[in-house]
């Protein structure tokens, strides 16, 4: 009687005994040293980038992060098939590679993480914001530290235009929120950054009185809705135009405070195509004698003028865009209310 054969064993292609020593071993050996070809290829390759480019850039920084978490994955699954395999030291050896390297893919991950930071707190529109401050301030503190010196001469709204616009930014809209406990008119500034650029614009605004040091800016909601596309448009247009006309500062006495006095301001500006210009003019009294304003359309943008004189300013600003929301009525009567509001002298304030 014969016994039963029995069952025939299943084929598996996972190995019942541990891999051979040396096998194991040399294996181990290798992997090691190709990884550690790689990891140097990785160094040199970003090493010859940012020569190349003068510095490390953000597209740069972010493909060394990719590149670390793709040799991470690869020691780690090398790692999973010594371990299927039985090659124990195989396994334990890319275990200790994979450790190291999650270490510096993680370091890498967070330089890549505080660079965007960095970025994003030095962004254009951060950076202007700050430096429009700046100058405000600084103009402020030059009217106390050296009256008859000032940026743009009297603080006007076209100072404050000219100082915007010289940081890329467009004028929304300047008003007078009333006074302070010490009697001071406390004026408000909405400003829109980056609206040439093509990203998304941003908008803060600035509060100032007239004393030295008090200009503070916050970051504010740009206009949404229906009018935001017609707004950012004619931001653009207002950029572009400031570019071909500007907001020189002259001596108050330059020109008269006349409709000729306009008409020559304009021709210095414009040359020939100063004459097709049509404007109206209105004026007021002041300390220092007569101020006329004048509302004009230059190119489709509505331009406000102040001219006069001044016993204590050398400079001021006599031609800028009216501000975002003065464009469309473009009055005499918005000029007027321009000129109450910002026309100081603020080394005669303090």
């Amino acid at each position: 009687m014969s016994l039963p054969e029995p069952p025939p064993r299943r084929r598996s292609w996972l190995p019942r005994d541990r891999a051979p020593l040396g096998a194991d071993i040399l294996t181990g050996f290798f992997l090691f040293l190709t990884e550690g070809v790689v990891f140097l290829w990785m160094a040199f390759a970003a090493g010859m980038e940012a020569w190349a480019d003068h510095g490390i850039s953000t597209a740069e920084s972010h493909a060394e992060v990719r590149r670390m978490y793709d040799l991470l994955w690869a020691v780690l699954v090398a790692a999973a098939l010594a371990a299927l395999r039985r090659a124990r030291w195989t396994a334990a050896s890319q275990l200790l590679i994979a450790g190291a390297v999650a270490v510096m893919a993680a370091s890498t991950q967070h330089g890549y993480d505080q660079e965007q930071q960095q970025v994003a707190s030095e962004s254009p529109g951060v950076t202007a914001s700050q430096a429009i401050a700046d100058d405000l301030n600084g103009d402020l503190n030059a009217g106390f530290l050296s009256p008859g010196r000032t940026y743009g001469g009297p603080f006007t709204e076209g100072t404050v235009v000219d100082q915007v616009e010289v940081h890329g930014g467009v004028v929304l809209s300047m008003k007078s929120d009333g006074t302070t406990g010490g009697g001071l008119v406390q004026t408000t500034v909405s400003v829109m950054l980056g609206a040439g650029s093509p990203g998304v614009p941003s908008c803060y605004r600035y509060s100032f009185t007239i004393t030295h040091g008090s200009a503070q800016s916050q970051p504010m909601s740009c206009p949404s809705g229906s009018g935001a596309v017609a707004t950012l448009e004619l931001g653009r247009t207002l950029l572009e135009q400031s570019q071909g006309v500007g907001s020189e500062a002259v001596a108050p006495n330059a020109y008269p405070a006349t409709r000729s006095g306009v008409q020559g301001l304009l021709r210095d500006r414009l040359g020939p195509q100063a004459a097709s210009v049509s404007f109206d003019t209105a004026t007021s009294s002041s300390g220092a004698g007569t101020v006329l304003v004048a509302a004009a359309r230059i190119h489709g943008v509505c331009d406000f003028v102040r001219l006069g004189t001044s016993t204590t300013i050398t400079t001021w600003v006599p031609l800028w865009q009216a501000p975002l929301d003065d464009q469309s009525s473009c009055s005499t009567t918005q000029a007027l209310a321009a000129d109450a509001l910002y026309g100081t002298d603020p080394a005669q304030e303090g």
